[in-house]
């Protein structure tokens, strides 16, 4: 059993490997397109649907390869909580005022764009500046609406963290998990490098457990049941708020 590395993820080889007619790597014989290159590496010529199809197939096949698998998480060796690390992020009552402001300001600027582009779809002015104008703010909705909609979730995951002292969410896109204690957010991380390559590990959930993977290959995971670090993360804080 070989491995190829993909986006910092290590792939299995099963069964038959293929080379790329682009890039001339290796990869599984089971994809259509290179995880590489993306470039169509297919025996005979596809339909549009089999083309889709394919390609719907490849995207779950190396999803599945960025998520923590049942079997490696039953293998997982488990430690200590010792070997994380956990920082204060914010007061509580500032994450929801953010969160609040920014869900205001997103929908106010979402009406206000909606608006915007009626107006000018009934203004009496050249054809081509009223396309581009209409085409402009509705690419400005779509903008607004998905910042809307994620913090919304920001919002609505800061009240699950809320009810429940160390229960951990993955919300903020470039910090660890995070969990609500009094009245702060924290994050969890870890310095914990991996024994088998030496390569620096982070910090990742799965059915209330945490577990550090390896950043070169994920199936190098350490795990850290819920009553560990809970008691972990107990004894940490009341030694700092003392």
């Amino acid at each position: 059993m070989h491995e190829i590395e993909y986006n910092n993820m290590r792939i299995k080889k099963v069964g038959v490997m293929k080379v790329c007619k682009k890039c001339q790597k290796e990869f599984n014989d089971n994809l259509t397109f290179c995880p590489f290159c993306g470039a169509e590496n297919a025996d005979k010529k596809l339909t549009y649907f089999e083309k889709k199809t394919a390609k719907e197939q490849d995207k779950e096949f190396i999803i599945s390869k960025a998520s923590i698998q049942d079997e490696d998480a039953k293998n997982a060796k488990e430690i200590s909580a010792d070997n994380l690390t956990v920082k204060l992020v914010t007061p509580l009552k500032k994450a929801k005022l953010l969160s609040i402001l920014k869900i205001a300001s997103s929908a106010i600027a979402l009406v206000m764009l909606l608006v915007i582009g009626f107006l000018v779809a009934n203004m009496d002015i050249n054809k081509n500046i009223k396309l581009f104008t209409i085409m402009g703010a509705f690419l400005l909705v779509a903008v607004c609406g998905s910042l809307l909609i994620s913090e919304i979730y920001v919002m609505l995951a800061i009240k699950k963290i809320e009810s429940e002292d160390f229960s951990l969410r993955k919300i903020y896109y470039m910090l660890g998990p995070v969990f609500c204690y009094g009245n702060n957010v924290y994050e969890i991380n870890t310095n914990m490098q991996c024994d088998d390559c030496n390569e620096k590990m982070h910090v990742e959930l799965k059915d209330d457990d945490v577990y550090l993977v390896c950043n070169k290959n994920r199936e190098h995971i350490c795990k850290i049941t819920k009553d560990n670090y809970i008691l972990y993360l107990k004894d940490k804080l009341s030694i700092n708020n003392n």
